[in-house]
């Protein structure tokens, strides 16, 4: 609401060409962008997830291709919900659509047993994550932007979302000078960022 309200009302909050051009240094269809897709993709589901449900899902493909029909909705959104994060990874939670629909099919065509254990799989990645890549940054003179430079391919744990809550909060102290200079709302930066009440 506050960036639509930025906006003066219009879809600009939904995107900028001007932001767009400025912080997607290389192109749409390029090989760089295309990993980072994948990879952005890939650690939102997490690893030992993606994994686990792949196998169940080898496990019972012949009841999964029987049953493929009656999910033409949610197919049709997960593709349509990966296409828009082709062209826009920028946060992870851009894949809600795509994992409420995934998972939508998972609890209509697996038995409780691997439900049960995906959920835990799925609580772990909440608090610890495997990564494969150590991927180097470069921060913007103010902070508030970090643009990919290298990557090193190393297995290791990340602390998972629950576990990195203060480091996200100070992303918001950014918080609405990254929308531009002609603010609307800039008088209630301190209220958006320590998430109190707008008041005059």
């Amino acid at each position: 609401m506050p960036s639509w309200l930025q906006s003066g009302f219009s879809l600009n909050f939904i995107f900028s060409s001007e932001w767009y051009n400025a912080n997607k240094k290389n192109g749409v269809y390029t090989s760089v962008e295309v990993v980072r897709f994948i990879y952005k993709t890939v650690m939102t589901l997490g690893i030992f997830f993606l994994l686990s449900a792949g196998l169940a899902m080898l496990l019972n493909k012949k009841k999964i291709l029987l049953t493929m029909k009656n999910f033409k909705i949610p197919i049709s959104l997960i593709f349509i919900n990966l296409i828009l994060f082709f062209y826009f990874p920028w946060e992870p939670s851009y894949l809600w659509l795509f994992i409420f629909s995934l998972n939508f099919i998972f609890v209509c065509i697996f038995s409780k047993k691997i439900l049960y254990f995906l959920i835990i799989i799925n609580i772990f990645n909440w608090f610890f994550q495997f990564n494969f890549l150590e991927v180097d940054y470069k921060n913007s003179d103010d902070g508030c932007y970090r643009m990919p430079t290298d990557a090193h391919f190393i297995l290791h744990f990340d602390k998972g979302i629950l576990l990195t809550i203060a480091e996200r909060e100070s992303h918001a102290k950014c918080y609405p000078d990254i929308l531009g200079k002609n603010l609307k709302i800039l008088k209630y930066k301190l209220q958006l960022s320590e998430g109190k009440k707008l008041s005059n």
